[in-house]
């Protein structure tokens, strides 16, 4: 179970009358202190209800403050005040399907149900974004370009390779995608020099 899924069980069962954008809103609103202000209330609705929905995702640094403006309990009285038993059983047992090891004791729900909000948002605020990752992308380098190194940063020992031919050098994660050269020289694994 990750964040948005949680957001979403709790928007299913929750007894109010609110769409998805206020159910967030007031969620949020019970996970911080009441003299803090909701870090979301100057996003658009509609950018909102694309990250819970989680088209584009929820803003990490708003979710940052909410993790420093939460006020503990504050959130186990909301579910304790909004939710009836029968949904608080449905919802316990749903989490407990992708979350076997959730309130084991068997305590209240809303307390667990809060502690279990607050580690999701840690995982959420902590995970890195494929998106955003930029995509490498390989760029050609002439003999130019490439120089030889004098001192190896890590004592190891210098192996040189000498390679004589024509080749097509291309190594990813780095972006060398070298062309043709009749002779290269290796040390260390990195190529140094081209002739």
């Amino acid at each position: 179970m990750n964040l948005l899924e949680l957001i979403k069980l709790l928007n299913m069962n929750y007894s109010g009358s609110l769409d998805e954008y206020g159910f967030f809103m007031e969620l949020i609103d019970r996970c911080i202190g009441e003299d803090k202000q909701n870090p979301f209330s100057g996003i658009d609705k509609d950018t909102v209800e694309r990250g819970i929905r989680g088209q584009n995702g929820l803003s990490k640094a708003k979710l940052k403050k909410v993790n420093q403006f939460r006020e503990v309990g504050r959130l186990a009285k909301y579910i304790e005040e909004k939710y009836p038993e029968d949904k608080i059983y449905l919802m316990e047992s749903q989490i407990k399907l992708q979350v076997p090891d959730f309130n084991p004791d068997e305590a209240d729900f809303s307390y667990p149900c809060e502690d279990l909000f607050f580690q999701l948002l840690d995982v959420y605020i902590n995970t890195t974004n494929k998106r955003s990752k930029k995509k490498q992308e390989s760029t050609a380098l002439s003999p130019d370009d490439i120089t030889l190194m004098t001192e190896s940063p890590v004592q190891q020992p210098v192996v040189q390779q000498f390679v004589q031919n024509q080749f097509n050098i291309s190594q990813t994660g780095n972006g060398i995608n070298i062309g043709h050269a009749d002779t290269i020289e290796i040390r260390d694994g990195k190529v140094v020099t081209l002739k």
